[in-house]
């Protein structure tokens, strides 16, 4: 029954939220409502019912339900229409090597690149160590922010004093808050303990080194069996011996890891500083899909997220589609 009320709603949903006005008490109800539903809605969800019966579904946690069913993203999107309450805006952004695969595929300069993804919406773009500064001027020039620079040293070999000053140095004379290292690998006959203590305190070294010139470090979830930041469990290890490195929550590596994503949110809230946006087609898959069609539970962690009044900046990830602006676009049609 209700899938009918949401399928009839849906298609009339555009000339009932133009032509109806609500009553003020009805509206009343309906802004109540709002004030206690969490907060983030994506884009493109489905429609559900009318606002006096949505209203009447709300449980006292605030989430709506049919039955057992949760459909508090679709009822909240209906509601906020219906009363012309907007959704919080992210701060969304995309990989600097995104830009350049769109500049192959389409045959059009980087620059031309930045204008098709500025124009779809995003507002920032995240770089690598050395990007040059032509390519920085033309984020900036775009209307972009530079939310951070990703470098990779190799901690499990040495620590080079002078590149991580000269790191530290690129971003703060280019305004770059945040650095995001991948710090090096475990490698193949090493003892992995004392590997994971050597990479974890010298990427606490650098963090301290970034700080002192107020940039913040981050690691993330990284996608590699080698990798002693691979999963919640050597994270947690890791972040003992570096307290002042911050996570980058990657959605689709914990899935890739075997892991659930909505876990170690909850292990982990207190410590992100950046989302890395990826769906995966599936579980222990490695490609990436267009966030918000694969097996990450990308509402829940986006309403989690805002509900926790976090601010800053979500970077859409999918390295391996064939069309990169076709999958940039829907990605943040769906975050929209």
């Amino acid at each position: 029954m209700m899938n009918a009320i949401v399928l009839a709603v849906s298609v009339a949903a555009g000339s009932f939220v133009s032509a109806d006005v609500l009553e003020p008490s009805v509206e009343n109800e309906v802004m109540h409502s709002l004030s206690k539903a969490p907060s983030f809605v994506p884009a493109g969800g489905t429609l559900a019912t009318g606002a006096v019966e949505l209203v009447s579904m709300q449980k006292f946690d605030g989430r709506f339900f049919d039955g057992t069913n949760d459909i508090t993203h679709a009822a909240v999107r209906t509601l906020r229409k219906i009363v012309g309450v907007p959704g919080p805006e992210l701060k969304i952004s995309i990989f600097a090597s995104h830009v350049e695969s769109i500049a192959s595929e389409q045959g059009i300069s980087f620059d031309a690149a930045l204008g098709k993804i500025a124009a779809l919406g995003y507002r920032g773009v995240d770089v690598y160590e050395g990007t040059p500064a032509d390519r920085l001027q033309a984020i900036r020039r775009n209307g972009m922010e530079i939310p951070c620079v990703i470098g990779t040293p190799r901690f499990e070999s040495t620590y080079d004093e002078d590149w991580a000053e000269g790191l530290v140095s690129y971003a703060a004379a280019n305004r770059i808050p945040r650095i995001m290292l991948v710090p090096g690998f475990f490698t193949k006959d090493g003892d992995r303990d004392a590997e994971l203590e050597l990479i974890a305190g010298r990427t606490e070294r650098f963090a301290r080194t970034a700080l002192a010139s107020g940039i913040e470090t981050m690691v993330e979830d990284y996608d590699s069996p080698e990798s002693p930041t691979r999963d919640s469990g050597l994270l947690r290890r890791f972040f003992a011996f570096a307290p002042s490195v911050k996570l980058v929550f990657d959605t689709g590596n914990f899935a890739f890891a075997g892991e659930s994503p909505l876990a170690a949110d909850s292990e982990f809230s207190c410590r992100i500083a950046h989302y890395h946006l990826k769906d995966r087609p599936g579980e222990g898959t490695w490609s990436s899909v267009p966030v918000g069609s694969g097996i990450v539970p990308m509402c829940e962690l986006l309403s989690r997220a805002i509900d926790r009044g976090y601010g800053g900046w979500f970077t859409v990830e999918h390295f391996g589609v064939s069309d990169m602006l076709s999958a940039a676009g829907e990605s943040i049609g769906y975050l929209r």
